[in-house]
C-alpha cells in the first residue's frame, strides 16, 4: 500500500545519496515488505512475535520480538534505524501499552529516521458495533463485533483509533507527524502516519 511504498521510497532516497539505509520491519509477518526494502538497497531487520526466521537472507535478518516487552533497553542491536515500518499491529495493544512501545520505537530511530505506521480505524468497517467505541481511548480495548471477527479473522481485543487520537498518541511518545491519511484495504480502513523523531522527551 501507499505507506509501504513511502518507506521503500525513503530507502531509495538514502541509497541515491550514497548511504546504506538500515530498516526495521516490526510485526513483519511473512516478510514481504522487509524483502522489498532489501531490494531497494537497505539492510533490514524483520521482527515478529511469531518465528519467521526462515525469511532471513543476505541483508535480511530476523529477530523474534514481543511488542509488549519492547523497551529502549530491549531494542535489537541493529539500532539506530533510518526507517521503521509497523503496519496494523499496534492496535492489538492497549493505548498505554502502545505508548510504551512507541517510546521504544522512537529511541530506535536515527536522528533523521522515519516511522511508517498504521493502526485500524475506529470509523472503519471494523468499528461497526464495536463495544469500545464510546469509551475514551485510554480505556478502549474490546473485541470486534461477531460479524467483523468472522470477516477479518480478528478474535483478540483491539484498540481502534480515530485519526486525531492516533496522532495524539504519536505526539505523546515524542514523534512529529509529518504526514497522515486514512487508507482503505478490503474495506478495513487504517489511520496511517509518517513520523520523525521530533522533540526530545
Amino acid at each position: 500500500d501507499d505507506l509501504d511504498l513511502k518507506a521503500i521510497d525513503r530507502c531509495m532516497q538514502l541509497v541515491a545519496r550514497g548511504d546504506i539505509p538500515t530498516a526495521w520491519d516490526l510485526a513483519c509477518g511473512a516478510g514481504g515488505q522487509a524483502r522489498r526494502m532489501v531490494d531497494a538497497g537497505a539492510h533490514v531487520l524483520a521482527s515478529d512475535i511469531v518465528d519467521f526466521s526462515s525469511i532471513a537472507d543476505t541483508n535480511l535478518k530476523f529477530s523474534q520480538v514481543d511488542m509488549l516487552q519492547l523497551t529502549p533497553e530491549t531494542l535489537p542491536g541493529q539500532a539506530p534505524f533510518d526507517v521503521v515500518v509497523c503496519q496494523r499491529a499496534l492496535h492489538y495493544l492497549t493505548a498505554a501499552q502502545a505508548f510504551k512501545a512507541l517510546a521504544a520505537i522512537r529511541s530506535s530511530l536515527a536522528s533523521d529516521g522515519r516511522l511508517y505506521i498504521s493502526v485500524s480505524g475506529l470509523h472503519s468497517e471494523l468499528g461497526h458495533e464495536y463495544v469500545g467505541a464510546q469509551k475514551p481511548v485510554s480505556e478502549r480495548f474490546a473485541v470486534l463485533s461477531e460479524a467483523m471477527q468472522e470477516k477479518h479473522s480478528i478474535r483478540s481485543p483491539v484498540c481502534l483509533y480515530a485519526p486525531a487520537e492516533f496522532e495524539a498518541l504519536l505526539h505523546m511518545a515524542g514523534f512529529s507527524v509529518v504526514g497522515s491519511a486514512a487508507s482503505s484495504v478490503d474495506t478495513a480502513s487504517a489511520n496511517v502516519c509518517t513520523a520523525s523523531r521530533g522533540f526530545s522527551i
